[in-house]
């Protein structure tokens, strides 16, 4: 009874409301939120304090910047009060200032991209060889449409292409497009065809690939969960969903230096998203450990890459 009570007292402002309103689809930071609901960044971050304490919201530090989201299944949130949730987003434009919000980090993920000159040598200094053949390690059927998407300037391609028997290399650059054509042309690559297209929304048909892979895209990503789904979707019933990225680290300058919108992923948070977007018999491992430069000028400093695989579950046909 006093949890119920806790949550109900948390309910009794207009502003916290609207926090739970503008939080329906999207994690978002104290910042962003400030944004979409107005006010100020202390009354807000107070609001959010009280909406955390009665459980209603979870809150993510990632590097120097909080995010918050809605508590899972929590039933408060969810019948006819979230459904005055969601019409109170609408009533209040919340959903376009929302949507404002990722569509600049979007914007500053494609300004990034299209301009990379230096993209390879700023992966290989994340990515290991023995990065790229452990992530494979869920593909080694051979013969499988693969998916890679956000393929960049195709680093995966040339591992991809020893499993499959065709790759569809997805990216939202037409200038990463154009430099992983020249790769493949260079490599000898006949099997892969080239697509531009988005994360949050594949240019391929529901079940159209064997397997979707995701090579250090996921970080970058505006809405993580709605890439997961969208890779999920593109693939058959009974196949895979593998991703590498970053563990969860605390070095903000990547968010300049190399536009991540999310300083890497904690395995819980993965296995959470991964579950989420409806992904079965998942796994997660550590596969590398690099040390990179630290731009702050203290020397180096260590990353870890993992390696999430799920698969996709059988579709339900209703009647």
């Amino acid at each position: 009874m006093e949890r119920w009570l806790e949550r109900f007292k948390a309910l009794a402002d207009e502003t916290r409301l609207e926090l739970l309103a503008a939080l329906q689809g999207d994690e978002l930071s104290v910042g962003e939120l400030v944004e979409v609901v107005g006010g100020v960044q202390s009354s807000v971050s107070r609001h959010l304090q009280a909406l955390g304490k009665a459980g209603l919201v979870v809150a993510r530090r990632q590097g120097t910047a909080t995010f918050y989201r809605l508590a899972a299944e929590e039933p408060l949130l969810t019948g006819p009060f979230g459904e005055e949730l969601r019409r109170l987003a609408q009533r209040k434009r919340m959903v376009q200032r929302v949507e404002r919000v990722v569509a600049r980090r979007r914007a500053r993920n494609e300004s990034f991209f299209d301009g990379a000159e230096h993209w390879d040598a700023l992966r290989s200094e994340l990515f290991t060889d023995a990065a790229g053949y452990s992530s494979l390690l869920p593909l080694v059927r051979p013969g499988l449409v693969v998916a890679d998407v956000g393929t960049g300037t195709g680093g995966m391609l040339p591992y991809l292409a020893q499993v499959a028997s065709h790759v569809v290399a997805i990216d939202l650059s037409a200038n990463m497009l154009q430099r992983a054509r020249a790769k493949a042309a260079a490599l000898g690559l006949r099997e892969v065809s080239f697509v531009q297209g988005d994360l949050g929304a594949l240019p391929l048909e529901r079940g159209a690939v064997d397997a979707a892979f995701a090579a250090l895209v996921l970080h970058h990503a505006p809405r993580p969960l709605a890439a997961l789904k969208e890779m999920a979707r593109i693939v058959k019933p009974g196949g895979v969903v593998v991703v590498l990225d970053l563990m969860s680290h605390g070095l903000d300058w990547l968010r300049e230096e190399q536009a991540d919108v999310w300083l890497g992923f904690g395995r819980d948070e993965a296995l959470e998203l991964a579950s989420r977007a409806g992904l079965q018999e998942l796994r997660h491992r550590v596969v590398s450990h690099v040390n990179v430069r630290d731009r702050t000028g203290s020397g180096s400093k260590p990353l870890a890459l993992f390696v999430l695989s799920g698969r996709v579950g059988a579709a339900i046909v209703k009647e």
